[in-house]
């Protein structure tokens, strides 16, 4: 899940400097119409959630307006995810078949699919080759903290992440006792 989700950023990164490519002309002020403004605000959208993701997985833990940047970056990725899928219901149309059949398109989402999965793979060894932060990251985006002080928890506890299960004490009773029994 994890190494999708970094392949589909560095495939996402590609299409994005490849759309812009394409659209930098209708980006000037003087061309500006509604639409223009809309496309503005979702390339500053997906622009600000793939930084967010690229400096956390880079350059350690950071921190802005007291949230770490791996929570700015969740919630403006659901922020991204809520306005396509409103794009989509608002302007969506049906595929032709030229859109999708034919081997130039094969082509161009196996060379972006390629490309993200290259981006994600040389990222860890360029930060260590670096001594980046980001190098020291578990494979779930997670950083170490407060390692060997007693019950204290990583700062972001995601998937797989769980921390070690405490046996039962004396003062445990009745359910607490039941469900640390359990946790053994």
């Amino acid at each position: 899940m994890f190494a999708l989700h970094g392949a589909a950023g560095g495939a996402l990164a590609l299409l994005l400097a490849w759309k812009l490519r394409r659209v930098v002309g209708r980006l000037r002020p003087r061309r500006w119409d509604r639409r223009t403004a809309f496309g503005a605000a979702a390339l500053t959208l997906v622009a600000a959630t793939l930084a967010t993701g690229w400096v956390w997985v880079t350059a350690g833990r950071v921190d802005l307006a007291g949230y770490t940047l791996l929570a700015w970056h969740t919630l403006l990725g659901a922020v991204l995810g809520a306005a396509v899928a409103v794009h989509l219901l608002m302007r969506a149309k049906r595929p032709r078949a030229r859109d999708v059949v034919g081997r130039r398109q094969l082509l161009e989402a196996a060379a972006i699919g390629l490309g993200g999965f290259l981006v994600w793979r040389v990222q860890r060894p360029i930060a260590e080759w670096l001594d980046l932060p980001g190098a020291r990251r578990r494979f779930t985006g997670s950083y170490e903290a407060d390692s060997f002080s007693g019950n204290a928890f990583p700062t972001t506890s995601w998937w797989r992440t769980t921390p070690a299960r405490s046996r039962p004490t004396a003062t445990d009773c009745g359910w607490r006792a039941s469900l640390a029994a359990r946790w053994r």
